[in-house]
């Protein structure tokens, strides 16, 4: 004996997991916008103005050229040694007691996988932090100076 009634149930089974999925889409989505506008209200424009411009390594010519901060956290970024190197990833974000970190990771050659680790020293108006030699499996502890316009 079969259930006239199994085709409906499987309906009504769809419709509500269809239900489901679009309202926990939406709540992703409404998460997503929150967070952006947290990152937009946690840098300030006197913030992001004091990490924008030119930056030079305090060991050499390494130069690091921070064009814009937007407000999901990305960083419109280049690196020069001298030539350019690409830049795979820019971010920033806020750390542990305020600091503000930004994290470069390159994608070029001789450079695959290489990255900073930087924090804003706002005292000394430096960025400091370690620079990972992906091919040489070694960190270095380095600083930024920022440069005058």
């Amino acid at each position: 004996m079969t259930n006239k009634n199994t085709k409906p149930n499987i309906y009504l089974l769809f419709y509500i997991l269809s239900i489901l999925l679009i309202h926990t889409s939406q709540l992703i989505c409404d998460n997503k916008n929150l967070d952006s506008k947290n990152i937009e209200n946690k840098f300030d424009e006197k913030i992001t103005s004091k990490l924008t411009g030119k930056w030079m390594r305090a060991d050499g010519t390494y130069l690091l050229t921070i064009d814009k901060i937007y407000p999901n956290g990305l960083i419109d970024a280049h690196y020069f040694n001298p030539a350019s190197i690409y830049i795979k990833e820019s971010k920033i974000r806020l750390i542990d007691n305020n600091q503000i970190e930004i994290f470069i990771k390159f994608q070029d050659k001789r450079y695959p996988g290489s990255y900073y680790q930087l924090v804003y020293d706002q005292m000394n108006n430096i960025l400091k932090g370690i620079y990972y030699h992906a091919i040489l499996k070694q960190s270095f502890n380095i600083y930024f100076i920022k440069l005058k316009k």
